[in-house]
């Protein structure tokens, strides 16, 4: 089969030097293993840094069957600026216009977010009956939402009607939607307007083994420091660090020093947080560094920190980084409502606070310290159900499995079941 993917914003195998491959590279690498021609529709632009990997539109190989195409828009440094919109808009333009030059595919699978690309696919996909697979990643445009205090949302959402309007019927189009969790799905299908069918499905976003280090390949880092490790991007505004920052102050006050607090990563709420962690000896920023630093600092011993804001967008989120703790085999500390908050508890793997507050915050890092090893054990059983369910050999060939059947059941004649 032919198999066009479309998502911006992700990473680019090969491009960009020590980093790891995120969902749509890690499902264009299963699909071409199982021999499928895979194109990649994305942009030059890196959108951890807002800097442009090329300043034309370049093909890159990734492997062989998997190629990806970036467009050149015009960029943008602020993720919350018209300056986005108008990148977004061209790189969907341009898909639009390129499409027609290349023979076309057997199934468009597009992310959300974007709208555009969305909107391109589902239109390219209606004109010449071709399946196409919406993945949600995210609540969009409901996380326009979490840009504004509460009392305000209800003005924003009826300014956004027309950007809901384009999410219901992007969605409705869809031959199927897959989502990164339950609740996502469901929200994905109540756009739609209709009940689940076979070209549904949940695929969490997966994490690679090979991209982890086992337990006794990893530093242990003793009772004498516990670190609180945040990995990813310090960009996106559903994160929440001023809780994380006021607990380091509280404890460095408390002349505490058996806990750290290490952020690492890069993005646009960097500066802001550093200014309020400054001072605090207790408060370790490392920057943009390898995934196998990354793997390093979670180190044995170690509390993956997942801190988010409480809101639609944010409740039923399985964010990436919460697989990567799983496989480094670290108990995580989560703020996320929902699924993730069910998930954590069901499997005994972490603990959730209310993410503003700063006081069950603290009483759950002044449990993992008081217990190393339960700890310890939490984080061995998280790397165990990583292991099971949650590693990309797991779930990727699953999602090529799944893609494959809306590829035949749309090829059946009408009527045949």
């Amino acid at each position: 089969m032919r198999i066009w993917l479309l998502k911006d914003g992700e990473p680019i195998p090969g491009v960009e030097p020590g980093t790891r491959p995120w969902r749509v590279a890690m499902l264009g690498m299963a699909l071409a293993d199982a021999g499928h021609e895979v194109l990649w529709w994305s942009s030059t632009l890196n959108y951890l840094t807002r800097k442009f990997w090329f300043d034309r539109p370049t093909m890159h190989t990734i492997q062989p069957g998997f190629d990806v195409n970036l467009l050149h828009g015009p960029g943008y440094a602020n993720t919350k600026s018209l300056a986005r919109l108008i990148h977004q808009r061209s790189i969907a333009r341009q898909f639009r216009e390129q499409a027609s030059l290349r023979p076309l595919p057997d199934l468009l699978f597009v992310c959300l977010p974007t709208l555009e690309l969305v909107e391109q696919a589902v239109q390219l996909g209606r004109q010449h009956a071709i399946p196409v697979i919406v993945d949600v990643r995210d609540l969009w445009p409901d996380h326009y939402l979490t840009m504004v205090p509460g009392p305000l949302r209800p003005l924003l959402r009826v300014a956004l009607h027309s950007e809901f309007r384009r999410a219901n019927v992007g969605l409705a189009m869809a031959t199927g939607i897959t989502a990164i969790s339950n609740t996502f799905l469901e929200w994905g299908l109540a756009r739609a307007g209709r009940a689940r069918g076979p070209d549904d499905g949940v695929f969490p976003m997966g994490f690679s083994a090979a991209h982890a280090l086992a337990p006794h390949e990893r530093p242990d880092t003793g009772d004498a420091v516990m670190p609180v490790v945040y990995a990813g991007t310090l960009g996106s505004n559903i994160l929440h660090f001023d809780t994380v920052i006021e607990a380091a102050r509280r404890l460095a006050a408390a002349q505490r020093t058996d806990v750290e607090f290490v952020f690492m990563g890069t993005g646009g709420q960097e500066s802001r947080i550093r200014a309020l962690a400054d001072g605090l000896p207790n408060v370790r920023f490392t920057g943009w560094i390898m995934h196998t630093e990354v793997q390093r600092l979670l180190g044995h011993g170690a509390v993956g920190l997942a801190c988010y804001r409480n809101g639609t967008t944010s409740h039923g989120l399985m964010p990436n980084k919460v697989f990567e703790y799983m496989s480094a085999g670290v108990p995580l500390l989560s703020s996320l409502r929902g699924d993730m908050e069910t998930f954590l508890a069901a499997e005994r793997i972490g603990l959730t606070y209310e993410s503003a507050d700063c006081d069950e915050l603290l009483a759950h890092i002044q449990w993992f310290v008081e217990h190393p090893a339960e700890r310890r054990a939490m984080g061995l059983r998280a790397r165990q159900i990583f292991l099971e369910r949650f590693d990309a050999s797991q779930v990727f060939p699953a999602m090529v499995r799944h893609l494959e059947g809306v590829v035949e059941r749309a090829r059946r004649p009408q009527g045949v079941q």
